[in-house]
């Protein structure tokens, strides 16, 4: 995977992350609960995804030294 790639998908799951966020906040605001829940989950998946890809773009910078 080069690191072009990585980059593009650490930005499609910040995106991702940023939405589901707003999206979580106004269920809670309309006490939609089982909503919300799902949303927590997304964001969780999404930050650890994008943990992962950051992780993935040190090893190919240190691969390319």
């Amino acid at each position: 995977m080069s690191k072009n790639s990585i980059e593009l998908g650490i930005g499609s799951f910040e995106y991702r992350l940023t939405e589901r966020k707003r999206e979580l906040v106004g269920f809670v605001m309309n006490e939609e609960w089982w909503n919300a829940e799902r949303a927590l989950g997304d964001c969780i998946g999404f930050s650890a995804v994008i943990d992962e890809l950051k992780y993935q773009a040190e090893l190919a910078e240190v691969d390319n030294d």
